[in-house]
């Protein structure tokens, strides 16, 4: 039975022993993988497990070719993996996807058996906007990796079923708990989760010792957990893709970067949050586990299934999700005109 979520639940869960990766380890023979943000922390840790079950081509997406390099270095001298390859992917410009996907459809071999969409960004500095016009969180956690997962979707479902079988994994956080969206804007609500000013009138934070001006990152993981709920109840019976969310709970990761000069992160990390590589583990385990597959849309953490947030299942989450799905498409169809005819021929 799913535990109920709960700060206390959130804390004691740091210190939790996960199951060690070869327990759901597959031999990933002939298989193509692609994870973004694997330069660093959860994504380079990931990457090295996923690297030492033979990959036939692992793709380390990442917004720095130099530091991915670096990281491919790091994991081919750890794992002896000769099938690693780095490409650049920045999620601030949605030009970057689609060339992204250009040389995928020239280089990818036809077909995609994981897609791990881990980058993300949890800012704490100032309201910062994308040249594309929408606030930086908001693109980089939300908008770019749906539009990465659409243009890549015909691509998924051309993978072969047979185990381990295609899936598709998005790293959210157990920080989707802390907020709602509360207030329903006349125009569209994306924009207003974008813009500095609407964004605190329209979302509501659970708990009352996080500030509402730092609750973007949470509002981001939100509509992550909604996008894989959206999207794998759209995906019909006969198909072999499976799409889930994971938390990989607080890691001593570079998405901390912001935050390393305050003491209290510092003592925090220390004692309360995971290794890179024990968090890492969440996300082999959604990505690849014979439990996780063919269940659409669930939220796995700490390796196992658990109930998304309360909000998220009553009448208005339910609508604020169809919501955020339908302007998400709509948003997404401006920049690329390929993104309305997948979603007709693959998500009937």
């Amino acid at each position: 039975m799913a535990r109920k979520f709960s700060i206390w639940y959130q804390v004691t869960g740091m210190y939790k022993r996960l199951p060690e990766v070869a327990k759901y380890a597959t031999d990933l023979t002939g298989r193509t993988v692609i994870i973004t943000g694997a330069n660093a922390g959860l994504g380079f840790e990931a990457a090295k497990h996923l690297a030492d079950m033979k990959p036939g081509k692992l793709i380390l997406a990442c917004r720095n070719l130099q530091s991915a390099e670096e990281a491919k270095a790091q994991i081919v001298e750890a794992t002896k993996c000769a099938t690693i390859e780095c490409w650049k992917l920045d999620l601030l410009s949605f030009e970057s996807v689609k060339e992204f996907v250009a040389q995928f459809e020239k280089e990818g071999g036809g077909k995609l058996d994981l897609l791990i969409q881990n980058a993300g960004i949890n800012s704490h500095g100032p309201y910062k906007r994308s040249a594309d016009g929408w606030e930086a969180q908001l693109q980089v956690n939300h908008l770019a990796p749906s539009l990465l997962g659409f243009l890549l979707l015909p691509y998924l479902e051309k993978a072969p079923s047979s185990p381990p079988t295609p899936r598709m994994t998005l790293v959210a956080s157990e920080m989707h708990h802390y907020v709602e969206i509360a207030n329903d804007p006349s125009g569209s609500l994306l924009e207003a989760l974008s813009l500095e000013g609407m964004f605190e009138d329209t979302i509501r934070v659970v708990y009352s010792f996080y500030p509402k001006e730092k609750a973007r990152y949470p509002m981001t993981k939100l509509l992550n957990v909604m996008f894989a709920r959206s999207l794998g109840s759209r995906l019909p019976a006969s198909t072999g893709l499976t799409i889930n969310s994971v938390n990989p709970a607080a890691c001593m990761s570079g998405l901390q970067r912001d935050l390393n000069h305050m003491m209290m992160v510092r003592v925090g990390q220390r004692w309360f949050f995971r290794s890179t590589e024990m968090g890492s583990r969440t996300i082999v385990h959604a990505a690849l586990s014979n439990e996780a597959q063919g269940k659409q849309g669930a939220y796995w953490n700490n390796c196992q299934e658990e109930d998304v947030s309360d909000w998220l299942l009553t009448e208005q989450g339910k609508r604020v999700q169809e919501r955020i799905w339908n302007e998400t498409i709509d948003v997404l169809s401006k920049i690329d005109n390929r993104v309305p005819d997948i979603i007709r021929e693959y998500l009937p």
